[in-house]
């Protein structure tokens, strides 16, 4: 396992928290991401425009299905389409959604302070086999593969550490267009609310 990045908060904002194979994280502002709920780092003009054509295609997408869930049905099989229709309608603007908010930070409340809490995490992560990305006071990033098929495309949980709350997300990048993660999220806040609970 790739030896992890040690980051003291002046250094992880000067410095690219990257791979070859993962979504650039650049230049954390901390202070802000807290403030605000939402991480915020410094996105490249490529990042920017896979957005935007996520929410073209995607837009499209929803566009394409409503106009044939919109049309009578006559048989069986038109009844079908007009169902399925409906389920990529919802799917899709769920995947919208979810690209709109997937910077933004669960908070996680602790019985303890910054240190500890990342003591906590940093064996959290060993105990998931999780790799140790980016390790610093106030912020660890850690790694997993995307899935077992594909190990060169990765989530990365970020997490940000102040006194004793936890403010943390789950971004995944892709081939193509960094799709955000669906359910995910769900299971990582679950994981780590049981997490400080049982401490």
């Amino acid at each position: 396992m790739e030896k992890p990045r040690s980051l003291s908060r002046d250094r992880f904002w000067q410095r690219n928290v990257i791979s070859k194979q993962m979504r650039k994280i650049v230049k954390i502002d901390i202070p802000k991401s807290i403030e605000q709920e939402k991480l915020l780092f410094e996105e490249t003009w490529f990042d920017k425009l896979q957005s935007i054509a996520l929410y073209i295609f995607f837009s499209f997408a929803i566009i394409l299905f409503s106009s044939i869930y919109g049309v009578k049905s006559t048989n069986s099989n038109e009844e079908f389409y007009k169902y399925l229709s409906a389920f990529g309608i919802i799917l899709f603007a769920y995947i919208i959604y979810r690209k709109a908010t997937e910077k933004k930070l669960f908070v996680q409340e602790s019985n303890f302070e910054q240190e500890k809490n990342n003591q906590i995490l940093l064996q959290f992560a060993k105990e998931k086999s999780l790799e140790i990305f980016g390790q610093s006071k106030e912020c660890l990033i850690f790694n997993r593969a995307k899935d077992d098929l594909n190990t060169n495309y990765k989530k990365s949980m970020i997490f940000l550490l102040d006194e004793n709350k936890i403010y943390f997300t789950i971004i995944q990048d892709g081939y193509r267009l960094h799709l955000p993660v669906l359910l995910s999220h769900y299971f990582l806040k679950k994981d780590i609310k049981k997490l400080f609970l049982k401490n």
